[in-house]
Parts: structure tokens; C-alpha cells; sequence
């Protein structure tokens, strides 16, 4: 009975032996498993946060690019109402040109005529006063020539009463002489 004994004893041994090291492996594994556990909790809590920050990235990317195009739509509005007001303001230029060229044409053509006048005022007053002279040169000129006809005419009738008269003095000497 002795190896018998022994054998419990050696299989008693072996078996607290093991159990001794199953207690240390086990104790080493929880003892290196909580540091383990503590780091998984503490990356699947990294994990959520980082999911919930990739969520939130998500969801503002997703704002942003709303916002990037209403902003594009926004810009292309503004883009073309700027178009629309250059047009305007194209028009009401060439309007304001042309009225401003309008009044300018119709004051220049204004002041033209007045010039004109002023300039030939002078010259229509000279000539009038010529055409006067000229009209009452002409009077006196019939006058003087009707006087003149009548003086001719007057000679005339003397000539002929000169004429008669030499001709009754010749007849009349004629006459004594016979």
C-alpha cells in the first residue's frame, strides 16, 4: 500500500499542484483580463463616441452641402439678377444719353438760331434800311424824272410857241418886205 500511497499521494499532489496552477492561471487571467476588460469597455466607449462624432460629421456634411447649394442657387440668382440689372442700367443709360443728346441737340439748335439771328439781325436792319433808300431813291428818281418830263414838256410847248412865234416874225418880215 505503499505505492499506493504514494501514487494518492503523487496523484493527490498533482492534483493540487494543478489545481494550484489552475487557481494561478486563472488568477493571472482574471488579473489580466480586468486591465482587458477595462480597455475593451473603455474602446467600445471610444467606439460609440466616435460613432456618434462620425454621425454628427455625417449629418453636417449633409447640412453643408444643403447649404452649398443653396448657396450655388443663391449666387446663380443673385448672378442673374445681376444680369437682368446690368441690362437695366444699360438702358436706362442709353435713355438718359439720349435724352440728355436730345435736349443738348434741341438747346444747340436753339442757340444756333439765336446766334443766327443775332448775327443777322444787323445785316436784315442794314439791308432794310438800304431797301428804304433804294425805295425812296426810286421815289425821287420818278419824281425828279417826273419833273423832269414835265420841264421837257414845258420846253416843248416853248419850243413850239418859240418856233410859231419866229415863223409869224419871219412871215411878218417876209410880209413887210413885200
Amino acid at each position: 500500500m505503499e505505492i499506493t500511497g504514494v501514487i494518492v499521494g503523487v496523484v493527490a499532489g498533482m492534483a493540487a499542484g494543478g489545481l494550484l496552477v489552475w487557481w494561478l492561471m486563472r488568477s493571472m487571467a482574471v488579473s489580466q483580463a480586468e486591465p482587458l476588460n477595462r480597455q475593451i469597455e473603455e474602446l467600445q466607449e471610444d467606439n460609440r463616441e466616435l460613432s456618434e462624432e462620425l454621425d454628427k460629421a455625417r449629418q453636417q456634411e449633409l447640412t453643408l452641402v444643403q447649404e452649398v447649394a443653396t448657396l450655388r442657387q443663391a449666387l446663380q440668382d443673385m448672378k442673374e439678377r445681376q444680369a437682368e440689372n446690368e441690362k437695366k442700367l444699360v438702358l436706362q443709360f442709353e435713355n438718359l444719353a439720349n435724352r440728355i443728346l436730345e435736349n443738348k441737340s434741341k438747346t444747340f439748335t436753339e442757340q444756333n438760331e439765336k446766334n443766327i439771328h443775332n448775327l443777322l439781325q444787323p445785316l436784315r436792319e442794314r439791308i432794310e434800311r438800304f431797301a428804304e433808300k433804294v425805295e425812296k431813291s426810286n421815289k425821287d428818281h420818278v419824281a425828279w424824272n417826273a419833273a423832269l418830263k414835265q420841264q421837257i414838256e414845258e420846253l416843248a410847248k416853248l419850243n413850239q410857241r418859240i418856233d410859231e412865234e419866229a415863223r409869224n416874225l419871219t412871215k411878218a418880215l417876209k410880209g413887210d418886205t413885200k
